[in-house]
Parts: C-alpha cells; sequence; structure tokens
C-alpha cells in the first residue's frame, strides 16, 4: 500500500501530466486573481483616450499613431506588428517569421516604420505597417 501510494506520488510530481496539471493550477489561480483584481478596479464609465477620442483601431491615421506619447506609440506600433505575424502564422509560416525578422532583427526598421507615418500622416496606420511588412517581405503579401 505504502509502495503504490509513493508510485503514485511520483507520478504527479515527476512525470509530463504532474507538470501539466501544476501549469493549469497556476494557470488557473493567475485566471481567478486577473478576474478578482479586474472585478474590483474597473470603473462605470467609458472614458475617451485623450489623444485619439473615440475613434476605433481601424480608422486611426499615421498622425494619430504619432501624437500618442512615445511609449504608447511604440506598444501600437509593436502591437500592430506582432498582430500581423500572429494572423499570418498558421497559413504563411515562413513569411510571417520574414516579417518577424524584419522587425526584430533590424535596428532600423522601427524608425523607418515611424519616418512612413511621417511621410503619409494622412494614411490609415495599420495600412502603414503592412505596407512595410509586404515591401520587406514580398511573400507576405500573397
Amino acid at each position: 500500500n505504502r509502495g503504490f501510494r509513493r508510485c503514485i506520488k511520483n507520478y504527479f510530481i515527476y512525470s509530463e501530466y504532474g507538470r501539466f496539471l501544476r501549469k493549469s493550477h497556476t494557470l488557473v489561480c493567475a485566471v481567478i486573481a486577473g478576474v478578482l483584481i479586474g472585478c474590483c478596479n474597473a470603473e462605470t464609465t467609458e472614458k475617451p483616450h485623450p489623444d485619439l477620442g473615440d475613434k476605433t483601431p481601424n480608422t486611426l491615421t499615421a498622425a494619430d499613431v504619432l501624437k500618442l506619447p512615445k511609449p504608447e506609440r511604440d506598444a501600437w506600433i509593436h502591437g500592430g506588428i506582432v498582430m500581423m505575424i500572429q494572423t499570418t502564422a498558421a497559413k504563411q509560416n515562413g513569411s510571417s517569421r520574414c516579417v518577424m525578422a524584419w522587425y526584430f532583427d533590424d535596428p532600423k526598421a522601427h524608425g523607418y516604420i515611424l519616418s512612413t507615418m511621417k511621410t503619409y500622416p494622412d494614411q490609415r496606420a495599420s495600412s502603414i505597417l503592412y505596407a512595410l511588412a509586404g515591401q520587406a517581405c514580398e511573400s507576405f503579401l500573397n
């Protein structure tokens, strides 16, 4: 009986299944904590963004993104690139890797995006990201 318990205990501690259960438990606890924290700090009224107002992401122009404070602007560009990579990875794995390498490995890529946004301030910001990704990786547009 003691040997059986030791065997089961070792299975749940050292096996892949045991590691999976521990990770799942951690994830569930994190989600519950996030929900509780979110509920406690929730605001009942929506406030428009101080620089963008009520504009939706698909209507933002390059000028709108350039108006953002530097940390927000960089986060918006980074998020746009990452979302393009994620959405194309399932169908075009090679082109998503190309875009990832272009943006993350080329130190000039971020500056090039900003300068293009300054050149075309009336264009949609997401269109500029898409066009530059296609320019860097032709397979991205296919």
